[in-house]
């Protein structure tokens, strides 16, 4: 039998028998092919549609914060003197960074909330200042620090770091 076939088989095996995993019951197995060696997998014992869901949340996260720092440097490189803008890129940044670092196991998700709604805070605080009382910025100003907040409070959270629930 030709060596790409046989591989080509042994990978439609593990995929069907990855689709016919029961998640309440262990799946450590075993495949056996004609010739080869006893080979051990061991499957996550994760449904795929939460796989799925969490991956698209994390996705929309990632591109509503890319979509927010894109408007707010572009509006920055525009008005180099708007230091609402420049906070709202800061609030961005720091947000994306801890929303990709502050699942992963050993952090401490407390002090990567309060870094985030404080830049919100104040990144809020500069754009309504500019806007309402020098008449100076713009009202969508106030907008990227409020949802960059949003997106900070429902990130998909790290089911492996106990303490990632904050």
């Amino acid at each position: 039998m030709n060596a790409a076939l046989l591989e080509i088989g042994w990978v439609n095996g593990v995929v069907n028998n990855a689709n016919g995993i029961d998640v309440r019951k262990s799946n450590l197995g075993s495949i056996a092919l004609e010739g080869l060696k006893y080979t051990q997998i061991h499957a996550a014992k994760v449904p795929p549609t939460y796989l799925r869901f969490m991956n698209m949340k994390k996705f929309l996260a990632y591109a509503l914060l890319l979509l927010l720092l894109i408007g707010s440097l572009q509006k920055f490189i525009a008005d180099p003197g708007g230091v609402n803008w420049f906070a709202n890129t800061l609030c961005v940044v720091v947000s994306g960074v801890s929303v990709a670092i502050s699942g992963r196991p050993g952090m401490d998700p407390a002090f990567f909330n309060i870094l985030v709604l404080a830049l919100c805070i104040v990144s809020l605080a500069i754009a309504w200042g500019q806007w309402f009382v020098l008449g100076t910025g713009v009202a969508e100003a106030t907008f990227v620090p409020i949802i960059t907040g949003l997106i900070w409070r429902f990130r998909p959270k790290n089911s492996k770091n106990p303490t990632s629930a904050a």
